[in-house]
């Protein structure tokens, strides 16, 4: 058995399953060709409901958890950041 996940028009994770490859060929379970092959072994290829498929670099990209989070290609993951930061600090008021 392997584990699929199913993504929709958007490239967005709708289900996974644990299946045979030649049940999701037949066509029963819609388009063979919306079913990405997936390992829990690797995050990157790692899927959940609701991750965005890269068909680019073959991986899931978790969606973002927030405002205020860039995506981070090297570490693969979602990053905060800070628009500006500021050298002096509001306790260092005297």
């Amino acid at each position: 058995m392997t584990q699929f996940a199913e993504i929709d028009e958007n490239k967005i994770v709708k289900r996974i399953l644990v299946v045979e490859q030649d049940f999701i060929d037949t066509g029963v379970l819609g388009d063979p060709s919306n079913w990405i092959k997936v390992s829990f072994e690797d995050k990157r290829k790692s899927p959940a409901i609701g991750y965005t498929y890269d068909e680019e670099n073959n991986a899931f990209k978790p969606y973002r958890p927030q405002e205020g989070y860039e995506w981070d290609e090297d570490d693969y993951q979602w990053k905060p950041f800070l628009d500006e930061i500021s050298e002096e600090l509001p306790y260092d008021k005297e």
